[in-house]
């Protein structure tokens, strides 16, 4: 069964609302109400030239920005609230430091992108700063815990019989991190099963690679004991001379 059940939680319960589409406004005006209206001369057709005033615009003024509308978010990415529950605690460069006497050279990411698993989170502080990628882990500290045994740990595994009951419960608690953390434990779990099939096939090839070599050599110790009681290097070097 797919883990995919329970990572719908953070998408919006919501519908989008459809955009209100206005009504074309009535008015253009008939033929009738078009004659009785009365028309300012063309302005292309003055003779005076118009008189010179001093704009009032300051065109080399510029609007002060909030740091949201400097720093947008790349696609992808949300906001890295601490009041949020996909808030991450992950640090990437800091850009004030050294410019504006702040010491801290990293700071916490303000915007951050999860993977599709929750399982890697990538920080950033908007559009062309360096990001980050960190492996998601759930961040809880119990006070009191206890050892799993091994068949709870399997319980947790994709696949089991109480796949569906842990999916349905982590997608009520409403914690990516959980979730994050939950789905790295069984990619690790299936990486690790297929690697311990790997290491018993080499080591089946290993066993039956030694045997073989083993018999190889006590036919090779054999081959040299006859030549040498036929004092085989002396008959070829007198052959040769």
């Amino acid at each position: 069964m797919s883990s995919a059940g329970f990572t719908e939680f953070i998408q919006p319960t919501t519908p989008p609302k459809s955009p209100s589409i206005p009504s074309v406004p009535n008015a253009t005006p008939d033929d009738d109400s078009i004659s009785s209206i009365s028309f300012a001369p063309q302005l292309a057709i003055r003779s005076v030239p118009l008189p010179e005033r001093e704009s009032t615009i300051d065109y080399e003024h510029e609007t002060p920005h909030s740091d949201d509308e400097i720093d947008e978010a790349p696609v992808g990415f949300v906001p890295n609230d601490p009041e949020s529950r996909h808030y991450y605690p992950i640090y990437v460069p800091n850009p004030n430091y050294n410019n504006d006497g702040d010491d801290n050279k990293t700071m916490v990411a303000k915007f951050i992108q999860y993977s599709t698993d929750y399982t890697t989170v990538v920080g950033c502080n908007g559009r062309g700063y360096p990001q980050r990628t960190l492996p998601v882990t759930s961040g809880r500290k119990a006070r009191v815990t206890r050892m799993l045994t091994s068949a709870q740990w399997r319980e947790l595994r994709r696949g089991s019989p109480r796949e569906f009951m842990v999916n349905e419960a982590l997608a009520d608690m409403g914690d990516p991190r959980m979730v994050g953390a939950v789905n790295r434990l069984r990619g690790k779990m299936e990486v690790d099963d297929t690697l311990e099939t790997m290491l018993r096939d080499a080591r089946h090839m290993v066993d039956r690679l030694t045997k073989e070599h083993r018999a190889n050599q006590l036919e090779l110790i054999e081959i040299q004991r006859d030549l040498q009681r036929a004092n085989v290097y002396a008959l070829v070097q007198d052959q040769f001379r």
